[in-house]
């Protein structure tokens, strides 16, 4: 879980951080702009992603790779959420444009490699 210091009007950042500690949370003291930067390449690419290769369809085989296995779980989990999430977390991240713009630039030129 991410936490951040601010308007602690109430004094109760450390108890907070204290208690989720004791319940074997892991903390991560970002700044919320971190935590977008942060989740744009991870939460908004995963589901990105799943959602292009279910759009591009895809079928089991008996001579499924463990990687191509992967996509299905990766499918399977991203699909499995509301469209309505997938728009949230494309549209109101502040990253999440560039992320989709580097990674057209990346596909772009992994593909052009090939000629």
């Amino acid at each position: 879980m991410m936490m951040e210091k601010v308007r602690d009007q109430h004094d109760r950042y450390d108890f907070w951080k204290s208690y989720f500690g004791s319940q074997n949370i892991i903390i991560e003291e970002i700044t919320a702009d971190q935590h977008d930067m942060m989740a744009a390449k991870s939460q908004g690419l995963t589901h990105l992603i799943g959602r292009v290769i279910n759009d591009f369809g895809t079928q089991k085989t008996n001579i499924d790779t463990v990687g191509y296995q992967a996509l299905h779980k990766l499918v399977n989990q991203t699909c499995n959420d509301s469209w309505e999430l997938f728009e949230d977390i494309q549209k109101f991240n502040p990253y999440t444009e560039s992320m989709i713009t580097d990674l057209n630039q990346s596909f772009k030129k992994i593909v052009n490699s090939l000629d």
